[in-house]
């Protein structure tokens, strides 16, 4: 074989071995973080089927936890563009250790979802749990595992918040 031939040949057969990359290659889906019990500070649920994690903004935390000795509450924001939702949900009284508390009975349990234009609130009777795995009063990191169903007082519709998760460092 002629050697000019044999050098492009050669590149020819290389090439063609390549696979073509894309350049602009499809976001990841947004996934929930795990559900652990050692203040990794994370929370997270699913809205509807659909992820929800908290980004903050300048003037706008992603979450806060508070615990006052009897009073528990999480806040959480997910800010951007035109995004400007709030989740909270919170117990009073609440005493330390895991518990399990029915959102249908109330028992001081408040439980809400707030996108941009609307509010949707768990109702007596409403429908959820809020479960508490780990109280820690001395490492202050409080986390558990919620899920409830909440009705907008303005149009009706209803939410499903599902596979929520929290483990936070308190205040």
């Amino acid at each position: 074989m002629h050697p000019r031939l044999l050098l492009p040949l050669l590149a020819l057969v290389l090439m063609s071995q390549c696979q073509l990359k894309k350049s602009d290659p499809q976001p990841l889906e947004p996934k929930l973080p795990p559900i652990t019990q050692n203040g990794s500070n994370t929370i997270g649920f699913r809205v509807d089927g659909q992820v929800w994690l908290p980004k903050g903004s300048f003037n706008f935390p992603s979450w806060k936890a508070y615990y006052s000795g009897k009073m528990f509450y999480i806040t959480a924001n997910r800010v951007g563009g035109d995004t400007r939702d709030q989740f909270g949900i919170g117990i009073d009284p609440l005493q330390p250790g895991t518990a399990q508390f029915d959102l249908a009975e109330r028992n001081g349990v408040i439980a809400a979802f707030s996108p941009l234009n609307d509010d949707f609130r768990v109702l007596a009777p409403g429908e959820g749990t809020l479960r508490f795995t780990r109280l820690d009063t001395v490492a202050r990191i409080v986390a558990g595992t919620f899920e409830f169903e909440a009705v907008s007082a303005t149009t009706g519709k209803t939410v499903r918040i599902t596979d929520g998760r929290f483990d936070l460092r308190t205040n």
